[in-house]
């Protein structure tokens, strides 16, 4: 499956590294799973359905965080 949490955290790898823009990626493409599916724990990889809880906080922290920029 697909974690918002863990692809926030290889994100901040991949900008601490130098890789900016397969950061960025990361970022833009789980921000539009959230927003196109919801706030689930995680999500297919294939269909990006949502699978687990549908109101999971941390998924909503990830969302707010990367909205700010």
């Amino acid at each position: 499956p697909v974690w918002s949490v863990l692809n926030y955290m290889i994100g901040i790898g991949l900008a601490d590294a130098g890789h900016d823009r397969w950061a960025e990626r990361l970022r833009g493409d789980t921000r539009a799973l959230i927003e196109q599916t919801g706030f689930y724990e995680a999500y297919n990889p294939v269909d990006g359905t949502g699978n687990g809880g549908d109101d999971f906080s941390w998924t909503a922290a990830i969302w707010l965080a990367w909205a700010r920029g």
